[in-house]
């Protein structure tokens, strides 16, 4: 196996790194869309702007929730009326009602983290 070298300037890596790697969304195979529901596509960043990798994004009142990916994005069936709760270790909570919107980017704030 040959080593892998990378020249990188003024890229993030990983754009570099998986710049043919497209990020697809979906309903799983199998899976049916509640008839109340739309598809809410984003990002979560931090005050930066720097995509978060992970964030957890939870439709409110449900069992419904997805991960950010490696560009903090994300895609989400929300039901009409709902709220969705992105959050973070060591950033601050958000709640955002949807109010029949298909976009929503979220910037996370840092919060102080006590441990016991």
């Amino acid at each position: 196996m040959e080593p892998l070298t990378i020249e990188v300037k003024e890229q993030t890596v990983v754009d570099v790194v998986m710049k043919e790697t497209p990020s697809t969304y979906g309903i799983p195979e199998g899976k049916t869309l509640p008839p109340d529901a739309n598809i809410v596509r984003g990002t979560v960043s931090d005050i930066d702007g720097c995509p978060i990798i992970g964030a957890y994004v939870g439709v409110v009142g449900t069992k419904r929730s997805v991960s950010t990916n490696w560009r903090g994005k994300f895609e989400i069936a929300v039901p009409k009326g709902k709220k969705l709760r992105f959050s973070m270790i060591g950033l601050k909570t958000v709640e955002v009602r949807v109010k029949g919107r298909d976009s929503i980017n979220v910037e996370l704030e840092e919060a102080p983290v006590y441990l016991d």
